[in-house]
């Protein structure tokens, strides 16, 4: 669908601003009063809705081909514009925005994600250039931000600032890396960003490099969507969200409660370890792939997880 020019739909709010100004010079006792209210909430709508779309426009991802990076992802996530203002963690209550950049990369672009959830990432570089990580937790190290691998980046204190934005940090990329990045609340700033499902060639995405020209702090592309482990994504433990990332990285959250932990496949079980050791549970994936199941205290097998409604499989 071809989106209007900016100009066109500017045109459209002003048109309808200038006929409700002249609504506004006619006496009131000339317009029944039903009909008056319907004309104003009408126009009112209207005229929200052309603003609504004139920044959807401006602020929206960028088409692959022309995109600095390309970004996959099994989570629920949107591309912005890095400004002030805008949702950095859109499902907060109250709302997480981004409150500060920095002149070297305003205007970029931004992925904006739901809170207290482990992101994982696979961005594939287009266009060598800097990308940046940001967001975490405060009792974190940046090393254990990033998974436990932050060899490649350095810090980038400030450059791009809000509430509980506890990390921040850049890395040089060249054209035709892979990346696999993963953390808690971690967000991706890039000079312009696409989402994608696949990384196959064509439509305008880079030919696959071969092996050998491939840049030494490259990262293997991480397996297929439809190979990623059944674990990974959000799951309904009790009182708690539980989320489990590719690189075997975990959380679980409940209202003023947040533990990290560690997951691990020992043939078809899962042994989860919560607070370094503090709890370990063994769990199995449940034939529909949509629960976990454990024991209860005599041994007796239940189901101890269900998977998030709407998360990867």
């Amino acid at each position: 669908m071809r989106i209007p020019k900016r100009g066109v739909m500017e045109g459209f709010a002003l048109s309808g601003s200038g006929l409700l100004n002249s609504l506004l010079r006619m006496a009131p006792h000339s317009i029944p009063c039903k009909i008056w209210k319907l004309a104003w909430r009408n126009l009112s709508l209207a005229l929200c809705a052309a603003i609504a779309l004139l920044d959807r426009v401006s602020s929206g991802a960028t088409d692959a081909a022309q995109a600095a990076v390309l970004v996959k992802s099994p989570d629920k996530i949107n591309v912005l514009k890095l400004e002030p203002g805008q949702p950095r963690l859109y499902d907060s209550n109250p709302l997480r925005t981004i409150e500060k950049v920095s002149p070297e990369v305003a205007g970029w672009q931004f992925i904006s994600i739901p809170q207290r959830n482990i992101q994982t990432y696979e961005v594939r570089v287009r266009k060598a250039g800097v990308i940046y990580v940001f967001g975490g937790a405060s009792h974190t190290s940046d090393e254990k931000f990033l998974g436990g691998n932050a060899s490649g980046w350095e810090p980038a204190s400030g450059v791009i600032s809000g509430i509980n934005v506890n990390h921040c940090l850049r890395r040089t990329v060249a054209a035709g890396e892979t990346l696999q990045i993963a953390g808690f609340e971690l967000q991706i700033a890039a000079e312009s960003i696409a989402l994608t499902s696949s990384f196959d060639e064509g439509k305008g995405n880079p030919p696959a490099m071969p092996k050998a020209a491939v840049p030494p702090s490259a990262t293997p592309a991480a397996p297929d969507t439809q190979n990623i482990d059944p674990l990974i994504g959000r799951w309904k433990m009790g009182r708690n969200i539980a989320t489990f990332a590719t690189n075997g990285l975990a959380s679980r959250m409940a209202p003023n409660f947040r533990e990290d932990g560690k997951w691990t496949k020992k043939g078809n079980d899962y042994e989860l370890n919560w607070g370094d050791g503090r709890e370990v549970e063994v769990v199995r994936m449940h034939s529909d792939s949509k629960k976990l199941v454990g024991k209860d205290s005599k041994g007796r097998p239940i189901i101890v997880a269900e998977k998030v409604v709407g998360e990867s499989k």
